[in-house]
């Protein structure tokens, strides 16, 4: 496998485990990822590369997403450790 084919994997597995919280912010539209901000005390920046699969969730973001979310939104999903990420 090149570096090219590892970084799109890696790509996809992190579009994969957010899909959930893509899915969350375009449910509620217009000012979805503001609430997140708010709620997680993350920066607008951080909150959007989740949303769009640009970056991997930590432990602690993730935990943070899954509370602001009341649990819509899977800390262990985004984490891959949920038995349905595992297959």
């Amino acid at each position: 496998m090149t570096s090219q084919d590892e970084k799109r994997e890696r790509e996809d597995d992190r579009m994969r485990r957010t899909e959930e919280l893509r899915q969350w912010v375009e449910r509620r539209g217009r000012g979805a990822m503001t609430i997140l901000q708010k709620r997680t005390g993350l920066t607008f920046a951080a909150v959007s590369r989740l949303v769009k699969g640009k970056a991997a969730p930590s432990p602690r973001s993730a935990v943070l997403l899954e509370k602001a979310t009341d649990g819509d939104v899977s800390a262990a999903r985004m984490l891959g450790l949920s038995a349905d990420e595992a297959a």
